[in-house]
């Protein structure tokens, strides 16, 4: 899994490639929770045009983070999401977590 950081105007961007499962999800997360730490924005965006494939454990890490914003008050977004991402979070009943959760034709 490969993770970029930006700060800009809009708040955070979390940009991730490659494949979100258990393998990597919980290293993946403290990398993130780290860069939030330091930076602590109000908006973050998570882009995930470059996650091909995740598994529950993609879950758990776009929980943990929705919540980690909620509890400080800001905002949280994904966007770009692949189609079997996508249907993992509708198995899961999380299309709503936020907008727009659009498929990345």
């Amino acid at each position: 899994m490969i993770v970029d950081f930006s700060i800009g105007s809009r708040g955070a961007l979390v940009t991730l490639s490659g494949e979100l499962d258990h393998h990597c999800a919980s290293g993946t997360l403290r990398e993130i929770q780290r860069f939030l730490d330091a930076e602590l924005p109000g908006a973050l965006t998570v882009d995930m045009k470059g996650v091909a494939f995740m598994d529950s454990s993609g879950i758990a890490l776009i929980n943990t983070l929705r919540r980690r914003q909620g509890s400080i008050g800001g905002s949280f977004e994904i966007t770009n999401i692949q189609r079997q991402p996508m249907r993992v979070l509708g198995g899961a009943g999380l299309t709503h977590l936020a907008a727009p959760l659009r498929p990345v034709k």
